[in-house]
């Protein structure tokens, strides 16, 4: 009350006080970046956003950029003393246009032989996953963009599991549009495992059967005209569905082709 102090001593004095808050054994959740964290351990660690274009950076160009995201992932996981706790994000990513995909370095672990799920993983989802960061993999090992849609270009013939062959028509973000033998033009994801390139139609039977050796679709919980809500393009009818994949048309207008194990459907 009163007391003349320096500038100087008032500087140390509060560098005191604030060290001896920071030792002050309490119960409290500290936040940091993963490099912050090097060298230091703590009993439960949780890392969060464990997503592809999240952890790994969308920005990783080249095979050695996404080891060096590797490093980073394990020095992560290796702070916790008792429990690790990991976790991905659901929903939308706008950065790829599409839903938003667990990390590779999730994989790595062998999920789900060494760590404990809370919660229902679909097999379906984690095939839709791990064919994304196969061709991933291979664009990164020839240099190319991190991009959903790298592996395709305009022109190019695919072939589809349930449509048949196409042409990519136009490429936006991780979406083609393609052109199939009945003259229909359908908005696919590049990620899919049921689209790939066509080389000729001697080997085409082949190519099939190897590429597509998924289990048989279960039955659909959805019928032609049901009326279903979506959390982003609203209201609309079923017009059709082909083994997993649902055609809608919304109230405003707007068709879209959507993938029943990822697609956010409520049936109204």
């Amino acid at each position: 009350a009163g007391e003349v102090v320096s500038l100087e001593d008032y500087l140390n004095n509060v560098s005191l006080i604030s060290d001896a808050d920071m030792n002050k054994k309490k119960a409290s959740v500290k936040m940091m970046t993963i490099h912050t964290a090097k060298g230091l351990e703590f009993p439960y660690v949780f890392v969060c956003c464990l997503n592809e274009g999240l952890f790994p950076s969308r920005q990783i160009k080249k095979l050695t950029e996404m080891e060096e995201e590797r490093r980073l992932a394990y020095v992560a996981f290796t702070r916790a003393e008792k429990g690790l706790f990991l976790s991905n994000a659901e929903g939308f990513n706008p950065h790829i246009s599409s839903t938003l995909i667990p990390s590779r370095f999730i994989f790595n672990l062998d999920y789900k032989k060494n760590t404990e799920l809370l919660g229902e993983v679909k097999d379906e989802y984690d095939e839709v996953a791990l064919n994304y960061i196969q061709k991933n993999e291979a664009a990164l090992a020839q240099g190319v963009s991190y991009q959903r849609d790298n592996l395709y270009k305009i022109g190019d013939i695919v072939i589809h599991k349930t449509f048949g062959k196409g042409t990519v028509q136009e490429i936006s973000d991780s979406i083609l549009k393609i052109k199939f033998s009945e003259s229909v033009i359908r908005s696919i994801s590049a990620t899919t495992k049921a689209l790939a390139l066509y080389k000729d139609e001697i080997n085409s039977k082949e190519r099939l059967q190897n590429l597509f050796t998924t289990n048989v679709p279960k039955a659909s919980k959805f019928s032609i005209n049901d009326r279903v809500s979506h959390p982003k393009f609203g209201i609309g009818t079923v017009t059709s569905i082909h083994n997993g994949i649902i055609d809608i048309s919304f109230d405003d207008g707007i068709k879209k082709s959507l993938t029943e194990i990822i697609a956010p459907l409520q049936k109204i």
